[in-house]
C-alpha cells in the first residue's frame, strides 16, 4: 500500500525542475517555431524581419518561470523615438529603445523576476553595439501581476531585424490548481481504502462468530 501511495504522488503532483542555467537558442534561421508574428514580419536570409509600414509583434508562445532572461542579436532603422517596446504584461509595456544604436548590429539582453503578491515585478535591461561603440545598462518598470510572457510590439514606418535570439529560464509553474486537485484524489483514494478495510474486518468478524459452536 505504501508503494502504491508513493508511486501516486510522483505520477500526480508536479516534480520541482532546477532552474536553467544555460541559454537555449530560440531561432534557427529558418523557421518560427515556438513564436507567432501579427503584422508585417517574414523570415528570410536567415534572420526575422519585423515591422513596415503597418508595424508588427512577435510574441513568444511557450510560458516562461518566475524568473527569465532574453537575448537578441538585432539591427533597427526608423525614428529616434522609442518605436519598438518589449513586454512582459501587457498593462505594463516597457519603453526601451532598440533604436539607440540605429543601422548598427547590437545586443540587448533583458532580465526579468516575477514579483510576489506584495511586490513588483523586477526588469533591467543591458546593452552593447558589436563594434564596441556603445554600451549601457540599467532598470525597466515592469508593473505587478503575472510576468511570464514576451512580446516585442514594433511600432509602424519602424524595422526589426533579429539575427538571433537566446532564451533563459526557470521552469514555469504548474497550472493553478494542479496540487489540490492531487490532494483531494488521494484523500478519495485513502477514504475508499479504509472504508474497505474496515468493510473487509466486519465480514470477516461475522464470519468468524457463524462459525464459533454455540
Amino acid at each position: 500500500m505504501t508503494r502504491f501511495l508513493v508511486a501516486f504522488l510522483m505520477l500526480a503532483c508536479p516534480a520541482v525542475l532546477p532552474a536553467q542555467e544555460a541559454w537555449i537558442e530560440q531561432f534557427d534561421g529558418k523557421t518560427l517555431q515556438g513564436w507567432e508574428i501579427d503584422g508585417q514580419g517574414v523570415v528570410e536570409n536567415g534572420q526575422i524581419k519585423l515591422g513596415g509600414a503597418g508595424g508588427a509583434t512577435l510574441r513568444l508562445t511557450a510560458r516562461l518561470g518566475d524568473k527569465f532572461s532574453i537575448r537578441l542579436e538585432y539591427e533597427y532603422a526608423g525614428p529616434i523615438v522609442p518605436n519598438i517596446t518589449w513586454q512582459t504584461n501587457a498593462a505594463y509595456p516597457c519603453q526601451w529603445g532598440f533604436q539607440s544604436a540605429a543601422n548598427r548590429q547590437s545586443e540587448a539582453t533583458f532580465d526579468v523576476v516575477q514579483g510576489g503578491w506584495m511586490t513588483a515585478n523586477r526588469a533591467s535591461y543591458k546593452f552593447r553595439t558589436l563594434d564596441g561603440s556603445s554600451s549601457g545598462s540599467g532598470g525597466l518598470m515592469a508593473g505587478v501581476g503575472p510576468a511570464r510572457d514576451i512580446t516585442i510590439v514594433v511600432q509602424p514606418n519602424s524595422t526589426l531585424t533579429i539575427h538571433r535570439i537566446s532564451l533563459q529560464t526557470t521552469p514555469p509553474p504548474p497550472p493553478v490548481g494542479t496540487p489540490w486537485i492531487a490532494i483531494a484524489v488521494l484523500v478519495g483514494l485513502l477514504v475508499s481504502v479504509m472504508a474497505l478495510g474496515w468493510f473487509l474486518n466486519r465480514r470477516r468478524s461475522a464470519t468468524d462468530a457463524a462459525g464459533r459452536p454455540t
